[in-house]
């Protein structure tokens, strides 16, 4: 490490890399430290680990100023990190800007995140608590579209019990359909169709409806878990499932199901998301490829990174037309440009860390990818990939000049040493020459008595008078003289104790009473010979 104030480099830590660039899951921990536990395992006496800023992200869209990203953390056997809600990067400012629940004060209902789509003006967020609308800065809820996600009876049930906490149905995608209805897919609890171009409003008008997956559908596919929902031109709701491909006809009511057989050519029945291409196939991402539907007959594509595909982005680029394929483990790129009818001829190229140092950092679990002006953006498993060019990629982690601050509660260990060196307090010249026009008296005037004088208990006569200079520098001589220029006190002030102050008793170089009327007193500060005068006036 190296210090930024002298230059000096010590070898006081070691960094434990995910690859050649420090970003999520990388480690700092000390190298002087040589114990072993019981086992021989090396210990050290403190380790840092960089913990995702974006965990997960599950979803990406864009604006003309910027990007907005919906996280739905990492499972096992990776490290587990929860989603953390939205977060958008600002073009030109390059600056983030985070929703989660607890910073909206519980209008991001949920911080998992599955999808996000733009409909009416809004962005439609998919939660695991449900769905609701946000226009950036205001946030939209039906409070009938949450009773009808909120699954679970909790009437009469003690909320400060977390065992009693209600259970939510997920809202796994968001689609609209040419009616410009909303349909919300659920993970197990069907589908919810809502008859409105932009519910934001709790209106009883809405026409909100629950549509379950028929019981007729085979092998029980009514009750499997559902990964994605998209609806295509025809108007033909797509359901991508565990246990196959699930659609429903919205025009005709007609659902059908497509699973894998030696007929058809479907790779898996396990099937993570759907996609239509801009010539209307219909592509699906399954655990052992890319499924391209050419009329009843699916052409494959499994020389990618990794069998299991999880999303699909089509982007007409300069250099040609893409169709970019985010896997389990890294991404592929797909020329679309000489592709022939029953896609048979695909080429792919494939990326993925370790391939080499232009590629991303990060490449697990790509589950969105989104192109802006040629600008890629690849939502990892712990973080974002941002594509500037072919050989150029930014993953918004810790660069050279960066500067790492690390505060710690942890207690010293017998190897720590700190050293602490100390000023001691002075008197700055400069500063008394300053401060000097802040000197005052109180009471000014001074009228018979003053508040802190203490009574006279005395049979006759009066009691102790008394003013007070204020803001005095530590040392400094306080003449007062009559308006004639006579000397009628001297006093000598000395203070360890900054804005200090000095009492006048109102007697005179012999002891005696002064009579009422103006004085001048003159104010010199010992260190520094600066100097002040002013005016104080006994009244009677």
């Amino acid at each position: 490490m190296e210090d930024a104030l002298t230059n000096d480099t010590l070898d006081l830590g070691a960094f434990k890399l995910d690859g050649s660039t420090l970003g999520p899951n990388s480690k700092i921990y000390p190298l002087q430290y040589e114990g072993q536990n019981k086992t021989g395992t090396q210990e050290f006496t403190w380790e840092l680990i960089f913990k995702p800023g974006t965990p997960g992200i599950s979803a990406i869209l864009s604006d003309d100023s910027g990007v907005l990203m919906g996280t739905r953390g990492t499972s096992s056997p990776r490290p587990i990190y929860s989603g953390n809600g939205l977060h958008y990067y600002h073009f030109e400012t390059k600056a983030w800007k985070t929703w989660s629940h607890a910073s909206t004060g519980g209008n991001l209902i949920n911080n998992t995140i599955y999808d996000i789509k733009e409909i009416g003006g809004y962005w439609w967020i998919a939660t695991g608590f449900g769905p609701e609308a946000f226009d950036g800065s205001r946030w939209y809820r039906n409070y009938r579209l949450e009773q009808i996600f909120d699954i679970t009876d909790y009437s009469g049930k003690d909320w400060s019990n977390p065992e009693f906490s209600p259970t939510y149905a997920k809202c796994i995608a968001i689609e609209e359909d040419q009616q410009g209805r909303i349909w919300f897919a659920t993970e197990i609890n069907g589908l919810v169709r809502v008859n409105t171009q932009g519910t934001i409003q709790t209106s009883l008008d809405d026409d909100i409806a629950r549509v379950f997956l028929p019981d007729s559908l085979p092998n029980s596919l009514s009750i499997k878990p559902v990964r994605d929902m998209y609806i295509d031109l025809n108007n033909v709701l797509w359901l991508a499932s565990e246990v196959g491909i699930i659609s429903y006809d919205i025009n005709n009511n007609t659902w059908n199901t497509i699973r894998k057989s030696t007929a058809n050519g479907l790779p898996s029945n396990n099937i993570y998301t759907v996609y239509q291409m801009p010539d209307s196939t219909m592509v699906f991402g399954t655990s052992s490829g890319a499924a391209f539907l050419i009329n009843d007959h699916f052409s494959v594509v499994n020389d990618l990174p990794n069998s299991s595909v999880f999303c699909f982005y089509y982007d007409e680029m300069e250099t040609g037309d893409t169709l970019w394929v985010g896997t389990k483990q890294g991404f592929a790129s797909i020329d679309m440009g000489s592709v022939n009818s029953d896609y048979s001829n695909l080429v792919t190229e494939k990326f993925k860390d370790g391939y080499g140092d232009s590629t991303m950092s990060q490449d697990e679990d790509i589950r969105a990818i989104f192109f802006k002006n040629n600008i890629g953006w690849f939502g990892t498993a712990f973080g974002i990939e941002q594509r500037i060019s072919e050989n150029h990629w930014n993953s918004f982690g810790p660069e050279p000049g960066d500067v790492f601050q690390y505060k710690t509660n942890m207690p010293f260990s017998s190897l720590d040493h700190f050293e602490f060196e100390t000023s001691s307090g002075y008197e700055s010249n400069t500063l008394v020459k300053q401060d000097l026009d802040k000197v005052a008296v109180v009471p000014n005037p001074y009228v018979a008595t003053a508040v802190w004088e203490r009574k006279p208990y005395l049979a006759s006569g009066r009691g102790e008078r008394k003013v007070y200079f204020i803001n005095l520098p530590e040392e400094c001589t306080i003449r007062i003289y009559t308006v004639s220029g006579e000397l009628v006190r001297k006093i000598e002030h000395v203070n360890s104790v900054y804005d200090g102050s000095e009492p006048w008793d109102l007697l005179n170089n012999d002891k005696l009473e002064v009579a009422y009327g103006i004085y001048v007193y003159h104010i010199e500060s010992k260190a520094s010979g600066a100097e002040t005068i002013g005016k104080l006036a006994l009244i009677k």
